[in-house]
């Protein structure tokens, strides 16, 4: 709860930065949408002996960058995202697929040179992750699939995790707007354990054997790496449009 109160104070704190440079022109919104490559990083033992796959996902939302001071930006994003994983041992086969509502509010910092077309970026922040829904099953020779809807008392309401990568973009004139495309690649990393209270507890079943004793559940955390396209257009452009 107390990593919970420390971000949403950072992300206030942010916003109101953000919010002395209503005037800049370099303000942009748009909308994003991409494909994530997720797996879950599991600490215990017993789970090294399944062959884990990473799998596809895809992501979509709103977007907004607003220019700090130079080359420095804070964006706020709301987007959709899909994680999922899978584990095989024998005959046994475990899935997890999970959707999350992402806030995320990195700092980018664009690199600008004189006569350049395209110019790079980078960037890192935090990110709050609410998980909306989702499955989690497991089959073997001796078992029927057992298929369970995510919820609290299965999987962890949100996660908290921090971001990073590179980008580039680049002007495109639309319908005489002066839009921005980018392109960017990074790694999402999850900070909190996803295994619910009630199951670290033992006061719930779980699809997943492996967790019926207490001892052997260990940490559950998300990673993931993604690649995005953000289509945006300044601030005032959009409010001169009536969009």
């Amino acid at each position: 709860m107390k990593k919970v109160i420390f971000l949403a104070l950072s992300i206030a704190v942010a916003l109101q930065c953000a919010a002395q440079f209503d005037s800049d022109p370099n303000q942009l919104v748009g909308l994003r949408t991409g494909i994530n490559y997720h797996k879950m990083l599991l600490s215990y033992e017993g789970y090294k002996e399944y062959e884990q796959s990473m799998e596809t996902g895809l992501s979509f939302g709103i977007y907004s960058r607003h220019r700090l001071m130079g080359n420095l930006h804070l964006r706020a994003d709301a987007m959709y995202n899909h994680r999922a994983t899978k584990m095989e041992w024998d005959d046994v086969k475990y899935s997890i697929n999970a959707y999350y509502l992402d806030f995320r509010f990195p700092f980018l910092y664009i690199f600008r040179s004189y006569g350049m077309r395209a110019y790079p970026y980078i960037y890192a922040g935090p990110s709050l992750d609410i998980a909306t829904g989702g499955s989690i099953s497991y089959t073997s020779t001796f078992t029927e699939e057992l298929k369970e809807s995510l919820s609290k008392n299965n999987y962890a309401s949100f996660d908290i995790g921090i971001l990073a990568g590179v980008g580039v973009q680049m002007p495109l004139n639309v319908s005489s707007m002066d839009c921005q495309l980018s392109l960017e690649a990074g790694v999402d990393i999850g900070l909190m354990d996803t295994f619910s209270k009630k199951e670290l507890d033992g006061n719930v079943g779980v699809a997943n054997p492996e967790l019926s004793n207490t001892n052997n559940h260990g940490t559950r955390k998300n990673l993931g790496f993604e690649a995005a396209v953000i289509l945006s257009i300044p601030l005032d452009q959009a409010f001169s449009r009536g969009y």
